[in-house]
């Protein structure tokens, strides 16, 4: 056990001995273990058992070594009540195993039994942190153990790095939990993430992976890909390419994570337009009771990655444009219980002729007026409506047009009974139009809808369809 960085350098032969209740309770100690600390190459210990273990260390801490450098360990097992608690770069057997092949041992602990980091992350079954350079965990076996950490959470590996393998390991009943909300989803069945670049790669295979849970929260940042097995790439990482994995039989990994999404409070229009300016993530902009005036107003560009909710969107006095959205940090724009009250005929959505939205989502929301819904020169997107409604003031144009894209509507109500008679041009009011304006395609599904006084009407190629 180190507390003064002096190091086991050599050969530690257990010759199949078992250690029982090692206990170590040094919350401001790092590099804590049977074996603390060792730089030397050469250095490898093997054959023997550790029966329940108890640390609770700073950091960089495992049942066999704390910190290691170099080194091989080799045919170890850890048995029995297992609780290992530290800040960060946690294991199994090793903490910091960065230079050091991890082979035929196991942790085959009793329920109930946990490791877990409280601050950085970087934890995992056998090793929190596997640095770079074609080492390997071979035939390693985890079993019963409850892992937590910020990040980096894996039932193996915290962390693999470029050129080092997993292989033929056995990996059951582990739940892996990730603390910490904010960034990549890093936990995976065989490493929480990895390291590599563009020639070097890791290889994950030939391992099972039985009963795992993954838990915790991220925030999505769209141009990583997550991996049930290896999680996410570390800074500076590959995106693809940087994990080789092969023949790994995986049953029964259920899938927790879920995304978290940051919600923003805004009260008046200013908070609401510097909220919209400044998104660079997936958001829920949260502007209940806000009414915005559009009688001056020109249009807000919403990019997509944004929620709004309640907001009132307002007009007595313009026609236009109330909505244009733009590429953002998500798939679609998403609106929850709003209300565009406009006397004037508006344009709700149109989008640039580079498709940059190519999904909306109305949910909970009414129009009062006259709307057009557009993906303006473009008509592929696909615009959803779940419950909303659509009525109209006294004798003033009451109508839609869906003027181009998809448009698939959920248990709405049209209510036109008070709207103005009459054509409008080629369409209709009191009616739902679908218009392949300018030739564009335009198709529009009525889903368990109910129509009140109100039609519906094709033109310019425009297809409706009720189910």
């Amino acid at each position: 056990m180190n507390d003064n960085y002096v190091g086991f350098a050599g050969t530690f032969d257990g010759q199949g001995y078992t250690i029982s209740n090692l206990t170590i309770d040094k919350p401001t100690s790092w590099g804590q273990g049977l074996f603390g600390y060792n730089t030397n190459k050469t250095t490898v210990i093997k054959n023997f058992t550790i029966n329940n273990v108890n640390i609770n260390a700073e950091d960089t801490s495992g049942a066999v070594g704390g910190y290691f450098t170099y080194g091989t360990f080799e045919n170890i097992k850890v048995t029995g009540d297992v609780s290992i608690k530290g800040a960060t770069h946690m294991g199994g057997i090793v903490g910091n195993g960065y230079y050091t092949n991890v082979l035929d041992c196991s942790v085959v602990a009793k329920e109930g039994s946990y490791i877990t980091t409280t601050t950085n992350g970087l934890v995992g079954g056998i090793v929190g942190y596997h640095g770079w350079g074609q080492y390997e965990i071979s035939n390693c076996t985890v079993k019963n153990l409850s892992i937590t950490g910020t990040s980096g959470v894996g039932a193996i590996a915290g962390i693999v790095g470029a050129e080092n393998v997993i292989e033929g390991c056995v990996v059951e009943n582990v739940t892996l939990t990730k603390t910490g909300i904010e960034n990549l989803p890093s936990v995976g069945a065989a490493a929480g993430c990895w390291d590599a670049n563009s020639s070097k790669s890791v290889t994950i295979t030939n391992n099972t992976f039985k009963n795992i849970t993954l838990n915790g929260k991220y925030t999505e940042v769209k141009e990583y890909e997550f991996n049930e097995v290896f999680g996410t790439p570390y800074s500076g990482g590959l995106i693809n390419g940087g994990v080789v994995e092969s023949n790994n039989v995986k049953e029964n990994i259920v899938n927790n994570l879920e995304k978290n999404v940051k919600t923003i409070k805004v009260e008046t229009e200013q908070e609401f337009s510097d909220a919209i300016a400044n998104v660079t993530s997936e958001v829920v902009i949260d502007a209940t009771g806000l009414v915005i005036d559009f009688s001056v107003k020109s249009e807000y560009s919403i990019p997509t990655g944004v929620t709004l909710k309640g907001i009132k969107f307002y007009s007595t006095a313009r026609e236009g444009n109330i909505v244009y959205t733009t590429e953002g940090a998500g798939e679609k724009v998403v609106f929850e219980n709003c209300i565009f009250d406009r006397n004037q005929r508006s344009y709700l959505m149109t989008v640039g002729s580079d498709g940059t939205c190519k999904s909306m989502e109305f949910n909970n929301c009414e129009f009062k007026g006259a709307f057009n819904l557009s993906f303006y020169a473009y008509d592929q997107g696909v615009a959803t409506y779940n419950n909303c409604k659509f009525t109209c003031y006294d004798n003033l144009e009451g109508y839609i047009v869906c003027m181009a894209g998809y448009q698939y509507l959920y248990n709405c109500e049209f209510d036109y009974t008070n709207a103005a008679t009459g054509d409008f041009g080629a369409l209709k009011r009191k009616a739902v139009n679908a218009s392949g304006t300018d030739n564009r395609h335009c198709y529009v599904e009525l889903n368990s809808c109910t129509l009140i006084n109100t039609i519906t009407y094709n033109a310019n190629g425009g297809n409706i369809v009720r189910k």
